[in-house]
């Protein structure tokens, strides 16, 4: 119980935190990036935001995406922390690769829902979903440059929605190993994406883990690295993808330091330096100072 809240304490802390760096990174980028928006979308949106898109407040048009009624406690969450509150845009709606129609299975749990029918006790509902191209042209989205996709299992059809006239510098995406309900789809993501894109890092989440300090952050074993007891399986992982460029520019320098990759920010602003102004160099050194601290 004592380290529950401990745990609790600090992660809130890690919060309030991340928040106030955000708002100061927010303006440099803001600077930075003047009169043309990234656009992020975030596939699976109800129930929570994605922190780092506060350090795009000013510079993005943010598109929340889901089908269920607590995509409104997202919006409301993210709105009260951001200053430019009308550039965050919800969408109610299910994106697949054809406009149809779909049960969809509404959980106790709202981001446990799925159109997969998991458990035989959930009641399906007929939900309309539509491609991205149609959502796309309804909403006005120009582009895509971050995409973060949460959506119980059809992963990949999303991906291949949107990735077919989009070509986002960073996507992120849960994905599943040998799940008894979803099955195996990290290898079906991973060879779609692989063609352009590079894994660069991945978050994942164990079968079991010990209850100490710090629990939330599942190890993979008990006992050491070199003479574990047991080596617990990968249920899920959240993947970080990186478009594959020969060369990138400062607009990508901004996605890539804003949504934490600062190493590879690092190296790309090395190449970059000779191609900013002062300005942009001190503001861009400035974030970086932000984020190592």
């Amino acid at each position: 119980m004592i380290n529950k809240i401990i745990d609790r304490i600090y992660e809130f802390i890690l919060k309030k935190k991340f928040i106030f760096n955000s708002k100061k990174i927010s303006l440099l980028i803001k600077k930075i990036k003047q009169n043309s928006y990234f656009y992020i979308l975030d596939v699976g949106a109800g129930g929570r935001y994605l922190r780092p898109v506060i350090n795009f407040d000013g510079s993005s048009k943010i598109f929340m995406i889901d089908l269920n009624d607590n995509l409104n406690v997202s919006v409301t969450n993210l709105r009260k922390i951001v200053k430019f509150k009308k550039n965050i845009i919800p969408i109610n709606k299910g994106i697949f690769q054809r406009n149809t129609i779909l049960n969809y299975y509404p959980a106790t749990i709202p981001t446990s829902s799925s159109f997969i029918n998991y458990d035989k006790r959930l009641k399906p509902v007929r939900k309309k979903v539509s491609t991205f191209s149609t959502l796309q042209k309804k909403y006005k989205i120009k582009k895509v440059d971050i995409l973060k996709v949460d959506i119980e299992g059809l992963e990949i059809g999303v991906l291949k929605s949107i990735l077919r006239s989009n070509s986002p510098l960073i996507v992120e995406i849960e994905a599943n190993f040998n799940n008894s309900v979803f099955g195996d789809t990290f290898t079906k993501i991973h060879n779609f994406l692989s063609k352009k894109y590079i894994l660069e890092t991945a978050f994942p989440t164990y079968k079991s883990f010990q209850n100490k300090f710090n629990s939330h952050l599942k190890n993979f074993r008990v006992g050491s690295y070199a003479s574990p007891t047991y080596r617990n399986p990968i249920t899920q992982m959240d993947c970080y993808y990186i478009l594959k460029k020969k060369h990138y520019d400062i607009h990508d320098l901004l996605l890539l330091s804003g949504y934490g990759f600062v190493d590879m920010a690092n190296q790309v602003f090395l190449k970059l330096k000779d191609e900013l102004n002062q300005k942009q160099k001190e503001n861009f050194l400035k974030i970086l100072k932000i984020l190592n601290d």
